[in-house]
């Protein structure tokens, strides 16, 4: 059976990229992001086994939320249910074929790689039941993250301090895991990716126990993450992932120290300086004891709001899925409207 492999990270940094080199190699399937897996956990993630009412309501609901995946995905979703019913219908076996249905003509392929950066706040829950699975940690220089949310995100993205407290709480997440579990714990910094690939590709397929293949260099020449059909939502998406498609490129690492100012640079070096330490950036900004309290007390309750977003999106994939497809649709909906 083919080996799991996970990919956390806080988002922008270089998740989509990452996937698509990996979508080269021969023996890897390393499908766009999707929402399916959090939503079948808490459904019937529990169950050993899973009847045939049980596996054709997923193969029906797998695009409650992220319903514009299904373009990019191109999923058979008759011949998907076809085989599933067919087949080892155990919850691993299921979830396996589903993300395997992604790239029909790598029969043979030995690695199945599913990335979302929201995984990163459930690393215990993905470890507790899929426990022969392995993690890739993908951490990028908060500070340059922050400029490609700047740059690259639209408007329909939260782009407030929560994003910058993020990238600290995940990290800190990756550190737990590293620490606790090294061996199925693989840490990639968006700089080693794109200042040098081959060493960095070479070392992450060393720790998937596959052969380096040049052809994942060429990821650019195959576009993926692009919608064809007009939106705001598919439009934002678009935009945010319009890098991942292009020559790799190492001029953004350190564009912080060009585009930043002073007070945007302090603000997020206060909620992420510690850990960045221990991730070994430098160059981080020191704050006075009088400006640590100035943030503290100004972006205070923007963090505690963002704090409960998140909490409530965790929350949500345990909801009915007729009830987290309402959701999506009035979310959807809204966004249209505050276009128009």
């Amino acid at each position: 059976m083919s080996k799991l492999v996970f990919v956390i990270g806080a988002g922008r940094s270089g998740s989509t990229l990452f996937m698509n080199m990996m979508n080269e190699h021969s023996s890897i399937i390393a499908p766009p992001e999707h929402d399916f897996l959090l939503n079948s956990l808490h459904k019937f993630g529990r169950k050993e086994f899973l009847s045939d009412k049980e596996i054709t309501t997923w193969v029906r609901d797998l695009w409650i939320r992220k319903t514009e995946f299904r373009e990019i995905w191109q999923l058979n979703e008759k011949e998907l249910l076809t085989d599933l019913l067919k087949g080892n219908k155990s919850y691993v076996n299921v979830f396996k074929t589903i993300i395997a249905a992604y790239d029909t003509s790598k029969k043979d392929a030995s690695i199945l790689i599913d990335k979302n950066p929201f995984y990163t706040a459930h690393v215990d829950l993905l470890k507790s039941r899929f426990p022969d699975a392995v993690f890739i940690c993908l951490v990028r220089d908060f500070r340059d993250r922050y400029v490609s949310i700047l740059r690259n995100e639209s408007e329909v993205f939260k782009n407030d301090v929560a994003r910058t407290a993020i990238w600290n709480s995940y990290n800190l997440e990756i550190k737990k895991l590293k620490d606790e579990s090294p061996e199925i714990a693989h840490v990639l910094k968006f700089e080693d990716l794109v200042s040098d690939p081959v060493k960095a590709l070479g070392e992450v397929c060393d720790f998937l126990k596959v052969n380096f293949e040049t052809e994942m260099l060429d990821y650019h020449k195959v576009k993926r993450m692009k919608f064809s059909a007009a939106g705001v939502l598919n439009d934002a998406v678009n935009k945010m992932h319009e890098g991942s498609n292009k020559p790799v490129n190492s001029a953004k690492v350190g564009l912080w120290k060009s585009k930043l100012d002073s007070d945007e640079l302090k603000r997020i070096s206060f909620f992420c300086n510690e850990t960045a330490e221990e991730f070994g950036y430098t160059d981080l900004v020191e704050l006075t004891d009088k400006e640590m309290k100035s943030i503290k007390k100004k972006y205070g309750f923007e963090l505690k709001k963002g704090q409960i977003r998140l909490f409530l999106k965790k929350m949500s994939y345990r909801l009915p899925w007729w009830l987290q497809k309402g959701l999506a649709k009035y979310y959807r909906k809204s966004l249209a409207n505050k276009d128009a």
